[in-house]
């Protein structure tokens, strides 16, 4: 083949694929947490307070991450005065995973029991771990929520 020849091949093969440079594999995956809905507090059948919050979780680097928990501060004047956590196991038992496939999404809604109802903010913090073993954190800074004698989500 010519010299003239290459660089006109070479532009063909780049053209249709060939040797085209593919997308390398992320090394931490990337979760973000959003509330899903506004949250309502409500009368709890065994503590004080009841707080249900709809939730998604989301997975944007395109690999797999597993939850260990969300976790609930409930807050008054900036003090925390409560704090409860859906672990690992509770999310087995509410959807049958705990597993995020990396590029997806989730959306649940958690039940948080409180044993202190004067509160005037909530703060919820994830932690989860992905397919390389590295510990990620995500969080809602302020949570949207209506109080209600009883929950309706």
């Amino acid at each position: 083949m010519s010299k003239l020849a290459r660089p006109w091949v070479l532009g063909l093969a780049t053209l249709f694929g060939c040797g085209a440079p593919t997308r390398p594999t992320p090394t931490q995956a990337a979760i973000t947490m959003t509330q899903d809905g506004v949250a309502q507090v409500c009368l709890s059948g065994t503590l004080t307070a009841r707080l249900r919050l709809p939730l998604r979780l989301e997975e944007t680097a395109g690999l797999d991450a597993d939850i260990n928990f969300v976790r609930v501060t409930s807050l008054f004047r900036s003090r925390q005065v409560d704090q409860v956590a859906v672990t690992a196991n509770d999310f087995l038992g509410l959807m049958g995973t705990n597993h995020i496939r990396g590029g997806t999404a989730i959306r649940t809604v958690l039940t948080f029991d409180l044993s202190n109802a004067t509160v005037d903010a909530y703060r919820v913090e994830g932690d989860f771990v992905d397919a390389h073993g590295n510990r990620l954190a995500a969080s809602i800074a302020r949570v949207e929520v209506v109080q209600q004698l009883t929950c309706t989500i």
